[in-house]
């Protein structure tokens, strides 16, 4: 997937934060760092590592050292309509199209 003129497409100029299209995502918090940014998992503030992609939030958090996180819930991509279909993303930030 792919073409020259995806420079122009909104989708993959896109480097929000993974939580934006999450399922789970509770409250959008400051644009830069990770103030304010709340979710089911984390309603206490969502660890900067998951928001800056550099700790996939695709598996719970088992670990004693991990941040408390709530419930059994992981990054779940909403259904985002464009243009030219509705599609998904990964955490890692790749869009795919939904089958419907």
């Amino acid at each position: 997937m792919g073409t020259p003129d995806d420079k122009f497409n909104m989708r993959f100029q896109e480097n929000d934060p993974p939580c934006f299209h999450c399922i789970h995502l509770l409250h959008i918090g400051a644009q830069h760092g990770s103030d304010g940014w709340t979710c089911k998992a984390f309603p206490d503030g969502i660890p900067y590592g998951i928001l800056s992609r550099a700790t996939p939030h695709t598996d719970i958090f088992p670990t004693p050292k991990s941040p408390t996180q709530k419930g059994a819930y992981v990054f779940e991509s909403e259904v985002v309509e464009w243009p030219d279909g509705k599609f998904k993303i990964t955490f890692d930030g790749k869009w795919f199209p939904v089958e419907e």
